[in-house]
């Protein structure tokens, strides 16, 4: 038996008992539990060093919100250790975990992911929705595309490995690609809504405030308002086509590059472009571009163009057999 490959068409079924991925979802899963359990020991205890301490006074004025997103982010990445510990002693490595692609792989995922969502800002400015910002520069606009990119290429590269990497890898021990590719996409909307706005401060943190949190962003779904509709379709849109192309292709570079590249159109475009006030309902009402329906229409389509993909390709290997 080869190498195995935790995703991707070489994925050999079977190597991964269902219980022990599922312990290590589960394992990955933890911070959701750890995480709003820890958040209100650290935020009261910020709070006390502000007050107890002037050189901290800053402190005081800490945002519970703020500590719970940073005390999932600590727990999440402590997480991430056992689960690639247990993988390991499986002999699955992140090697295996991103497929045998190369750097190449990287460069033309960025172009696709380039080329594919600058139909946003083309679209804008044809429609006369947006308009190039007269304060950009030249120069300003260079350093805010090589930022963007340094800042999309690190996000990107985190997020793959835990969504399309680990989380989709295995969940289709459990129940196959269909349902694997579903929850992770929806996993992967989900987690972008974790840094609510609480209605009312919290002064003291009590055990259950961070679960409280979790209420929050829950309500905030369950009301469905127009700014969250459009950026939770996207999201969940972005997460089921990279999932089916990493699923296609077993290259995680492949699909960073896609999702770098949409990062670095959206965070430049909105850097460079202003809004003009017309078509308000497709492009938004503000340069936040990742949560207007013409990003929606376009994830749809690019959706689209995987799973054609998808079908032609297997419809070529079947005539490779065939032959």
């Amino acid at each position: 038996m080869g190498t195995a490959r935790i995703s991707g068409e070489y994925l050999e079924r079977g190597r991964i008992a269902p219980r022990t991925a599922a312990l290590l979802l589960g394992l990955m899963a933890l911070p959701f539990i750890v995480g709003p359990l820890l958040a209100p020991a650290v935020f009261n205890l910020l709070v006390w060093a502000g007050r107890s301490f002037p050189a901290l006074e800053g402190l005081r004025a800490v945002e519970f919100e703020s500590v719970f997103t940073r005390c999932l982010l600590l727990t999440g990445v402590l997480m991430l250790w056992p689960v690639l510990s247990k993988l390991a002693r499986l002999g699955i490595s992140l090697r295996d975990i991103a497929g045998e692609g190369s750097w190449n792989a990287l460069g033309r995922g960025l172009l696709l992911g380039i080329l594919s969502m600058v139909l946003v800002p083309l679209a804008g400015l044809i429609a006369g929705a947006y308009r190039l910002d007269p304060q950009a520069d030249l120069l300003g606009l260079a350093f805010a595309i090589a930022g963007s990119l340094l800042a999309g290429l690190m996000v990107a590269l985190i997020e793959e490995l835990i969504f399309r990497g680990m989380v989709f890898g295995l969940l289709r021990h459990l129940g196959g690609t269909v349902f694997a590719a579903l929850f992770s996409a929806a996993v992967f909307s989900l987690v972008h809504f974790l840094n609510p706005v609480l209605p009312a401060g919290v002064v003291y943190g009590h055990w259950y405030s961070g679960f409280q949190t979790f209420a929050v962003v829950a309500r905030s779904f369950a009301e469905f308002t127009v700014h969250i509709f459009p950026y939770s379709l996207t999201l969940f849109l972005i997460g089921l086509s990279l999932t089916l192309l990493y699923a296609r292709r077993g290259r995680l570079l492949l699909v960073v590059g896609v999702h770098a590249g949409w990062i670095t159109v959206l965070k430049t475009s909105s850097d460079m472009l202003a809004r003009t006030g017309r078509f308000a309902k497709l492009f938004g009402e503000d340069m936040v571009l990742s949560k207007t329906y013409l990003v929606a229409i376009v994830a749809a389509l690019f959706l689209i163009g995987v799973i054609a993909f998808r079908r032609k390709a297997a419809g070529w290997a079947r005539s490779r057999k065939a032959v």
